[in-house]
């Protein structure tokens, strides 16, 4: 398995994306998408923690306006996928 796969499971957010919406949908599995497929992927999630245009829910949560768990949980899923993105997507190019 390649090293982004289980980066990619250490991060709920972006596992349950793709395990939920993407792989069903595309009709495929986790490992069959590229690295670069999948920082994109990270790309567009953490940003609809992070985008205060973006109308997200996630936004909020980041910003902590659903609860300070909630904002304790977005932040941490922010920094796991900044982390995934700065590891791998110097890779990608």
């Amino acid at each position: 398995m390649r090293q982004i796969v289980k980066d990619v499971k250490k991060c709920w957010e972006l596992y349950q994306q793709f395990t939920e919406i993407l792989c069903p949908d595309d009709n495929r599995e986790l490992n069959d998408y590229s690295d670069e497929e999948i920082i994109s992927e990270a790309i567009y999630i953490r940003n609809q923690f992070t985008d205060p245009m973006g109308g997200w829910i996630q936004y909020d949560e980041y910003m902590g306006e659903e609860g300070e768990e909630c904002k304790k949980e977005a932040r941490k899923t922010v920094r796991q996928l900044n982390a995934l993105i700065k590891k791998h997507g110097s890779q990608t190019n």
